[in-house]
């Protein structure tokens, strides 16, 4: 009698085990990053010291198409000064967005994070415009419009 309920035991596990799908690879698989948008600045920061209340950031945007371009309503210093064409460094798991002006063939990078805070996504953007001991960290939300 003993022995029936080890096999039944033993052919309840082997079912259990191969009934289950293995869905780990599914689980490792990265959304590819859209930053597709217009886009304002809600803190920025020089050096670690923030100066978001130094300049007005509230009219100022960055437009990310899809097609790879970008622009600028009401400018502001950027990393890049005209208008032109974007890059993320990797689709699934950015660090770097590449810019580059007008026709110029050139690119200039900068550091991106790509954090969810408060429920909302955010981009953060760190570069250095010309001098390198400056250093600028643009914090950005999607306009939804």
């Amino acid at each position: 009698m003993k022995t029936i309920y080890i096999q039944a035991l033993a052919i309840m596990m082997l079912v259990s085990c191969l009934s289950c799908e293995n869905n780990d690879d599914d689980a490792r698989i990265e959304s590819v990053k859209s930053i597709d948008g217009s886009w304002k600045v809600v803190s920025a920061a020089r050096n670690d010291v923030d100066i978001t209340e130094a300049f007005d950031f509230t009219q100022f945007r960055v437009n990310f198409n899809e097609d790879g371009s970008y622009s600028f309503e009401n400018y502001l210093p950027f990393i890049v000064k005209q208008e032109g064409t974007w890059a993320l460094d990797d689709p699934q798991y950015p660090f770097k967005i590449n810019f580059s002006e007008g026709n110029n063939a050139e690119m200039v990078a900068a550091d991106l994070t790509y954090p969810v805070v408060q429920g909302r996504r955010q981009i953060q953007l760190t570069f250095s415009p010309g001098c390198q001991l400056n250093r600028y960290k643009y914090v950005l939300e999607r306009i939804n419009e």
